[in-house]
């Protein structure tokens, strides 16, 4: 947890390297942006669980880059994450099939009925809001 410093090359050097890699977090991390998401989603296709809490800079289509690249998702937290929008729940309840959590707690651009469209359309899914 808050990881002020880490940068988006530093996570792109990772990425790289653990390919392998399943479960990430990095929250706090508020330096990254989306560069990192594509990072991750071209290099890291095993991801079982990410959090993203407070990464403040990471945006719905970055969102959308690691749901369509990383289909064993079961875990996404992105809790704080100010920019993300109903598009996000979208993406993420079309392309996550083996999701089991998400944390949107405090996403100020996420509103209700998006969150109640996707419970809606993903009961199996815990949703924390």
């Amino acid at each position: 947890d808050r990881c002020h410093r880490v940068s988006d090359s530093a996570l792109r050097a990772l990425a790289e390297r653990c390919r392998r890699l399943e479960i990430l977090s990095l929250c706090g991390c508020e330096r990254i942006t989306d560069m990192t998401m594509h990072a991750l989603a071209a290099h890291c296709p095993r991801l079982k669980a990410v959090r993203l809490d407070r990464c403040c800079r990471i945006t719905d289509s970055a969102i959308a880059v690691l749901c369509c690249s990383c289909p064993l998702l079961e875990h996404i937290s992105l809790m704080s994450c100010s920019l993300l929008t109903d598009t996000s729940l979208r993406v993420i309840g079309q392309h996550c099939a083996r999701l089991r959590v998400l944390s949107v707690h405090l996403c100020c651009r996420m509103s209700n009925a998006g969150a109640d469209a996707f419970v809606q359309a993903r009961r199996e899914v815990t949703l924390h809001r």
